[in-house]
């Protein structure tokens, strides 16, 4: 079940992201873009239908979809 419009949350780790695009290529709602520096961005957090592909395909496991992962991954960092 998808969470309300009001919670969801996504977070690209860019210490650990190598800009391969492919978050781009599989967001159905193109959420995200690349920047000058070929980085992902949200861009377009109001179009995120929380499907969750970006996390899933990211090679690098750079993109987190839940703000408790994020603080823990900031106490490690």
């Amino acid at each position: 079940m998808a969470r309300p419009k009001d919670k969801i949350f996504l977070w690209i780790n860019r210490r650990w992201c190598k800009r391969c695009g492919i978050c781009v290529a599989v967001c159905p709602t193109k959420v995200i873009e690349i920047e000058k520096s070929g980085y992902p961005v949200l861009a377009h957090m109001d179009k995120c239908i929380d499907c969750g592909m970006c996390v899933i395909m990211c090679p690098d496991f750079a993109i987190f979809d839940d703000q408790e992962d994020k603080k823990l991954l900031a106490k490690i960092l």
